[in-house]
């Protein structure tokens, strides 16, 4: 008898557990989706300012663009759950970091050869006013 209620009480404890797995692994919806896809490209956003790398700076710009029109159709939907909203805010302050630091790098990197150039002229105008 006791072990009749022992395998009654385990089946019921494992349907329980099976369904609440299926229940809560059942696909991603729009909205989780979008957002993993998005933190990988924060993510890959993040590197590239780590690594310097301001050549990215353009085509991460236009893919940051289209994620927004995701956004913003997810948004329309009203697919958000509050959760999901956090995490995208979150994200979109990462990006931003990111983005400004690549932004400075750029500047930094134009900024001197904008005064190199300027040396050089000015170099030439000296050995011009000379002869």
């Amino acid at each position: 008898m006791k072990s009749f209620r022992f395998f009654t009480l385990f089946s019921r404890i494992a349907f329980v557990v099976l369904l609440s797995i299926s229940l809560f692994s059942c696909g991603d919806t729009p909205s989780s989706k979008f957002l993993k896809q998005y933190e990988s490209f924060v993510v890959s956003a993040e590197k590239s300012a780590q690594n310097k790398s301001i050549g990215k700076l353009d085509s991460l710009a236009k893919k940051e663009a289209d994620f927004m029109k995701q956004a913003g159709s997810i948004t329309k939907s009203g697919d958000w759950t509050a959760a999901e909203a956090a995490k995208f805010t979150a994200l979109s302050a990462r990006w931003t970091a990111a983005e400004a630091k690549l932004t400075a790098l750029k500047t930094k990197e134009e900024a001197g050869k904008a005064a190199q150039k300027t040396g050089e002229a000015l170099k030439d105008l000296g050995s011009k006013l000379k002869k």
